[in-house]
C-alpha cells in the first residue's frame, strides 16, 4: 500500500506543478500584453507633447518680431517721457 499511497501524491503535486504553470503563462501573458498596452499609451502622449512642443517653437518664432518691437516701442517711448519730465522739470 505505501507505494500506493506515493504514486497518489506524485499525480496530486504533479497535477498542481501543471496546474500552477499554466497559471504562470497566463500571467505572462496577461503581464506581457499590459507593459506593451502601457508602452503604446506612453509613446502616444510623447508624441503628442513633441508635437505641442513643436507648436510652442513655431509660435515662439512667428512671434520674435512683435516681441523685438514691442521692447524697442516701449524703450522709446520711455525715453521720450524721460526727456519730457528732464527738459520740464528743469
Amino acid at each position: 500500500m505505501p507505494t500506493d499511497d506515493n504514486a497518489i501524491k506524485i499525480a496530486v503535486m504533479q497535477n498542481q506543478i501543471d496546474g500552477l504553470r499554466e497559471q504562470h503563462k497566463a500571467h505572462k501573458e496577461e503581464i506581457t500584453k499590459s507593459m506593451t498596452d502601457l508602452g503604446d499609451k506612453v509613446f502616444t502622449v510623447i508624441d503628442g507633447i513633441r508635437g505641442d512642443i513643436k507648436d510652442i517653437y513655431e509660435f515662439i518664432n512667428k512671434s520674435r518680431g512683435a516681441i523685438a518691437f514691442l521692447f524697442i516701442g516701449s524703450s522709446a517711448f520711455g525715453a521720450v517721457i524721460t526727456a519730457l519730465l528732464t527738459h520740464y522739470l528743469k
